[in-house]
């Protein structure tokens, strides 16, 4: 193929042929398939520059097709496209080696910018918006994959990078700092981009704190900047500031509503008796609910692994709850459906263990 090929995998065909239009008129041969295992066929039969695969097929799913190609081919260049945005499925994407996460509906523009800017790469990488994919979960997968890599994260005005080397953050600078303190100040970043280069060495080091423990730190700060955050003010007695006495639980479930995708919390005992709800406005039966879903997942944990089971996520088409068993409660947090779960875990894990320093967590 003398032109720059593209095969697009979408099952919806009128999706399909406007999609197939647009990339033709800007010069691209295009090859147009409406199922995953004609695809991953058709993807063998010819070396194609790029492939934009939807995340929902008729026969398989998105990713499948992304693990296939690569299993074929891997520098293979996919991206995945979906209409149901979930920074779950947009950091499992990017684990499996897709190169871009491209939320429906896109405008021509991002679209044909985004196609030029990877098949002009000479090298396939990671590269994506900080929307999407959480700082804290890239720095999450390129430890636990022990890369040896440089990210680049361009936002604020500001450039920042982040060096790993087997496993570990090994330096980081932005502006005029470095280190840890580096790493804290990308990670409050909530909008930017990144790019991911592989094989790049640090050319020193000013990092020897673990990187789950640079998260915890981070998400820690993050928590205690945040808007209307005081970090004295649970000390201070309520009389001196004139305001009624503010219970233990109503202190947990307002910090834990600070925690960046929480849009309300419900703190209720092991019993089912609601003891705080914030933000978000429940039903009355929404205690009953929750302990009956937690019981259950207890049940099946015992039943599959002998497992006790402290959280439970559940998802549905446009809602996203965390349940989770801490001590003698049930904290049960609604989140936004674009929420990581990662990053919101490392944030609760982090709020709860400041207040309840002598329970054992979840």
């Amino acid at each position: 193929m003398t032109e720059r090929s593209i095969l697009l995998v979408e099952d919806d065909t009128s999706l399909s042929y406007v999609l197939s239009r647009i990339l033709e008129e800007s010069g691209y041969q295009v090859v147009s398939v409406l199922g995953g295992n004609q695809a991953v066929e058709r993807y063998r039969q010819d070396a194609f520059d790029l492939a934009l695969v939807d995340l929902m097929l008729p026969d398989t799913d998105g990713l499948q097709v992304l693990e296939e190609i690569l299993a074929y081919d891997p520098g293979a260049k996919v991206v995945i496209m979906t209409a149901f945005g979930e920074k779950e499925t947009a950091v499992r994407a990017f684990r499996l080696g897709a190169v871009e996460y491209l939320e429906k509906p896109f405008d021509n523009q991002t679209l044909l910018e985004t196609v030029e800017k990877i098949v002009s790469r000479e090298e396939s990488g990671l590269q994506g918006d900080l929307r999407m994919m959480s700082l804290a979960s890239i720095i999450q997968i390129n430890c636990e994959e022990r890369n040896q890599s440089r990210l680049r994260i361009r936002g604020q005005g500001k450039e920042g990078l982040i060096y790993f080397n087997h496993g570990e953050v090994v330096h980081s600078e932005v502006g005029e700092l470095r280190g840890n303190q580096a790493v804290y100040e990308l990670l409050s970043w909530e909008s930017g981009t990144f790019q991911l280069e592989m094989d790049v060495s640090s050319p020193v080091r000013t990092i020897n704190t673990g990187w789950s423990g640079l998260l915890m730190e981070g998400m820690r700060r993050i928590d205690e900047t945040g808007e209307g955050w005081d970090p004295d003010w649970e000390e201070e007695p309520a009389e001196e500031k004139n305001v009624p006495q503010v219970s233990e639980h109503e202190r947990i479930a307002k910090a834990l509503t600070r925690i960046s995708g929480v849009e309300g919390v419900m703190i209720c005992s092991l019993e089912g008796e609601l003891l705080v709800v914030e933000r978000e406005s429940l039903p009355e039966q929404q205690p009953e609910l929750t302990k009956f879903l937690v019981r259950q997942a207890i049940s099946l944990g015992e039943i599959i692994n002998g497992g006790d089971p402290k959280r439970l996520v559940l998802k549905g088409k446009n809602s996203l709850t965390l349940l989770v068993i801490w001590g003698s409660e049930i904290i049960h947090c609604q989140l936004s459906t674009r929420s990581s779960l990662d990053a919101v875990w490392n944030s609760f894990q982090t709020t709860m263990k400041r207040y309840r320093s002598n329970h054992r967590g979840g």
